[in-house]
């Protein structure tokens, strides 16, 4: 009897030890899940945090380039310079557009002229809206301010123009021209303010197309050509005392479809035997493109897209032959004289890059 009641006490011991584990378990299990689901609130927390911060500066951005763009087109204050941020992504996506719309480049670059040390006036024919693509890709990163037709920022286009270091011109009325170059002008005065008191490399280019206009035929009259990229550099450089030079690119686009590439030949062979609404119809089926191989998904996207095509227009290459600098104590002191100089080394620089992509294999 007396081992019974061992017995007995001995299991009843066992399991009350064993209910006391199971619920040492279990409260360590809801202990855990506690601090899990602590630590994904305080995660989820955090991450909302950083992402309403986030939308915060990027809205205050957003707002500070809109005023900015607003006062840019009332020609009221010269936009702030172009920061590192703008002109890596202006450069990239001219590089983009260039070899998506565009084509392949040829470049003859003028050693002095990317070697030149001082303020520039880039200057060249304007022939179809690709030319500001093609100054994009080439003057790469540099500081450097473009004149625009006003008519071409507005809206949404506004904030980027003024964050890229735009200066609109306004040919609206009489004098929008001549306000457009003051303010180039003022530029010039505050980039060699700056380079003055800091070490790093301040100087500004200035992009700007004397003819004010496309001339789609690429006819090179010298009635087309203004003189405001005269005043423009010999007003900087008397405002700046320091050189400007003028910088002349010619560019000629290769619309020969021999010249083609590789894989412009292959789009173009594909938009020949496919019609383009067939190939809409089956870009639009899903599980026809997932099916297709890299080779037609990438052709079918690029025919969609108008491959190399700018606004109706197909070329195939783009050749740009860059002068050497001339400074503004160069050419006279008259405006017209010193723009018929500068007319001559244009239109030279652009029959020199139609030789070169003429006689292009």
């Amino acid at each position: 009897m007396t081992q019974m009641l061992d017995a007995l006490t001995n299991s009843q011991v066992v399991h009350a030890l064993m209910n006391n584990q199971v619920v040492q378990f279990l409260m360590h299990n809801q202990v855990t899940d506690f601090l899990v689901a602590n630590q994904v609130v305080v995660g989820l927390a955090a991450i909302l945090l950083v992402g309403a911060v986030g939308l915060f500066l990027v809205a205050r951005h957003v707002r500070y380039w809109q005023r900015q763009g607003a006062q840019m087109l009332e020609c009221k204050e010269l936009s702030p310079r172009a920061s590192r941020c703008a002109r890596w992504t202006r450069y990239l996506l001219g590089r983009f557009v260039l070899w998506y719309k565009v084509g392949p480049i040829k470049f003859v670059r003028s050693e002095e002229a990317h070697n030149f040390k001082g303020q520039a006036v880039v200057v060249s024919h304007h022939q179809t809206e690709r030319d500001a693509v093609v100054m994009c890709a080439i003057l790469g990163v540099r500081n450097y301010r473009y004149f625009i037709a006003r008519n071409q920022a507005l809206g949404l286009r506004a904030p980027l123009v003024a964050w890229t270091g735009g200066i609109p011109v306004n040919f609206d009325t009489a004098r929008g021209p001549l306000k457009a170059i003051m303010m180039g002008v003022e530029a010039m005065e505050v980039a060699a303010c700056t380079e003055a008191k800091s070490k790093c490399d301040s100087m500004e280019w200035f992009v700007i197309f004397p003819q004010g206009k496309l001339v789609r035929n690429n006819q090179l009259l010298r009635k087309d050509f203004n003189e405001g990229a005269i005043m423009l550099g010999k007003s900087g450089a008397k405002k700046s005392k320091l050189p400007v030079g003028y910088i002349s690119y010619g560019i000629y686009y290769d619309r020969d479809r021999s010249h083609a590439s590789l894989l412009h030949k292959l789009v173009l062979f594909k938009r020949w035997v496919f019609s383009p609404v067939r190939w809409v119809f089956r870009a639009t089926r899903l599980t026809k493109l997932i099916s297709m191989t890299p080779l037609r998904i990438v052709l079918t996207i690029a025919d969609l897209f108008r491959f190399r095509d700018f606004f109706g227009e197909e070329t195939y290459r783009v050749v740009v032959v860059q002068s050497a600098p001339i400074l503004t104590t160069a050419l006279p002191d008259n405006r017209e004289q010193a723009m018929d100089q500068l007319f001559a080394v244009i239109k030279d620089g652009s029959e020199q890059a139609e030789a070169i992509g003429r006689g292009a294999a």
